[in-house]
């Protein structure tokens, strides 16, 4: 009921900068959601291993923003998305 799936079926990201910073990366991008698109900023560790590359996230959104009040005051508004992205040699 959230995300309206039937009509959304897809949440995409699209990245409009990367700021690397050694072993961490700043990624700037547009989220959407529920057909809105809203800029988020995304802190990332990176590893670099043998096999390949590694990235992991812990932020949170407003889910507001894309106009989620459903269950306002039971559900909070910020949200916590972790993310974790193996990418092999």
């Amino acid at each position: 009921d959230l995300f309206d799936v039937p009509r959304y079926p897809n949440i995409t990201f699209e990245t409009t900068r990367i700021e690397l910073r050694s072993a961490k990366a700043v990624v700037t991008g547009k989220l959407t959601m529920l057909g809105k698109a809203v800029e988020v900023t995304i802190p990332c560790d990176i590893e670099v291993t043998d096999g390949g590359l590694q990235v992991k996230s812990e932020f949170k959104i407003d889910r507001t923003q894309w106009g989620m009040t459903h269950a306002k005051g039971r559900v909070d508004d910020e949200v916590e998305i972790a993310a974790r992205f193996v990418f092999g040699r």
